[in-house]
Order: C-alpha cells, then sequence, then structure tokens
C-alpha cells in the first residue's frame, strides 16, 4: 500500500485510526491488519492470561482470534467498534476453553488487577450480571444439588470430604458437580450474547 503523509501511522492507536484500519481491514488491507494485530495482540494477550493463567496456551488462542478476524475481514461492516468486538472474541474464547471450571474468582481478581488500565466500568457491569446470574442459577437447584456445590466451590472441600459428610457416593458427588457446571457454563455462554455490544 502506498503511503502519503495524510496516512494515519500504524504503530498507534485511537478510536478516528481504529476507525480508519477497520474500514481498511475489510476492504482487505493486510498493512492495516497488521497495524491492528501490532496494537491489539498484546492487549488480547494479557487478557487471556489474566483468565487462563497459561501463557503458551493464550497465545494460542490469540493467535486463532486474530486468524478469525483476518479470515472473516470482508464480513465485519457491521461492527462499530473492533476494541468491543475483540473483547466479545476474547470472553468467548475464554469460556470455550474452560471444561470443568468457572471463571468467578479468576474473573475478578483480573478486574481488580486491570482496572486502572481497562474500561473498569464496562467490565464490573459485566462482572455483576454473570455473578448475579451464576447465584441465581445455583440458588435454582434442587438442594442437594446446591448444597454439595456449595461445599466443594465455597467450603473447598474435596469430592471425598463431600461424600462422607453426606453419606453419599463419590461418583454422585463428582455427576452433580459436572452437572451444575455445564448449567452454569450454558447460561453464562448464553449471556454474553445479551451482555456484549
Amino acid at each position: 500500500m502506498s503511503k502519503n503523509n495524510t496516512e494515519p501511522s500504524c504503530y498507534t492507536m485511537n478510536l478516528e485510526l481504529e476507525t480508519y484500519h477497520l474500514k481498511r481491514l475489510i476492504e482487505g488491507d493486510t498493512t492495516s491488519f497488521d497495524a491492528i494485530f501490532i496494537h491489539y495482540h498484546p492487549i488480547v494477550l494479557r487478557f487471556l492470561v489474566g483468565f487462563i493463567k497459561d501463557k503458551e496456551q493464550a497465545q494460542d488462542i490469540a493467535q486463532d482470534i486474530f486468524c478469525k478476524l483476518w479470515i472473516s475481514h470482508d464480513r465485519l461492516g457491521h461492527i462499530q467498534s473492533l476494541k468491543s468486538y475483540l473483547f466479545k472474541m476474547c470472553r468467548n474464547a475464554v469460556y470455550d476453553s474452560f471444561d470443568r471450571q468457572i471463571a468467578e474468582q479468576n474473573y475478578l481478581s483480573h478486574l481488580e488487577e486491570t482496572a486502572p488500565q481497562s474500561t473498569s466500568v464496562e467490565h464490573e457491569i459485566y462482572a455483576k450480571e454473570l455473578l448475579s446470574l451464576m447465584d441465581t442459577t445455583i440458588a435454582s437447584l434442587p438442594p442437594q444439588k446446591r448444597t454439595i456445590f456449595n461445599m466443594s466451590r465455597k467450603e473447598g472441600l474435596s469430592n471425598d470430604e463431600i461424600a462422607l459428610r453426606l453419606n453419599l457416593k463419590k461418583n454422585t458427588v463428582e455427576k452433580t458437580i459436572s452437572f451444575v457446571l455445564t448449567q452454569l457454563k450454558k447460561n453464562m455462554l448464553t449471556a454474553l450474547l445479551f451482555l456484549i455490544p
């Protein structure tokens, strides 16, 4: 791509430059994609590591996010904010990567650590909505399932300890926790479609 004196720099990013590079990206301009990657890749990676705590896995997910961004570049005309769109991709990728765990504790820690550098108000709104949904889901469980899950996640008891205290088979405890986590994950993934613009 030829350069002139009025073309924005590829190495800085504000709303005006983001809009410029997004428009060029939609047109298939690789230089604008590079500029977006240079600016947002470290931000995306830092966000992912804050949740996943595994830098190698986070790097793979970040790479996949930007690959998807490029592959779908000609279908991004509906995007009003590239930052919000990438944020949504990150959130979906994080929840997709979880199998038998919920992001509550890591999410709260991440908010606390990154609030000065990020849009903390937006994050807090998302966190409150997600945690409220989690509380509602847990409260709606049958008493035994709710007790087992709370003993596991809130009291930190092992499956063996829970089984012993409640006079249940360990297999019953394991299946119950797996069921509850699946329900929470399903509800949170559905909520993300409505919480993120």
